[in-house]
């Protein structure tokens, strides 16, 4: 179901490298988000005099909150990938030592 890390990388990059290449483009997606966000939260002030207008304001209120809530998710993952590839740099350095 999903395509593996290693298949966007090159050849030579590291299984610990691409993880941390991942975590980089997960909160570059974040700030994408959080971006986005900040552009709803200036539609939201604009006075909406009309009930049309009132429910589109209420519709981007509920827009708003669940960017929020991607925008965090995709932060935790990217401080989690980014562990998982301290984790696997420290196996391969531990394992190259090894060999």
């Amino acid at each position: 179901m999903y395509r593996s890390m290693a298949a966007g990388s090159t050849c030579e990059q590291e299984p610990s490298e691409a993880a941390r290449d991942f975590a980089r483009r997960l909160g570059l997606q974040a700030d994408v988000v959080d971006a986005v966000r900040q552009r709803i939260g200036v539609a939201q002030s604009i006075h909406w005099e009309s009930p049309a207008g009132r429910n589109f304001r209420s519709y981007l209120i509920e827009r708003e909150s669940g960017l929020r809530t991607a925008s965090a998710l995709l932060r935790e993952a990217a401080v989690s990938m980014e562990g998982y590839g301290i984790a696997l740099q420290m196996g391969e350095t531990t394992s190259g030592s090894q060999g």
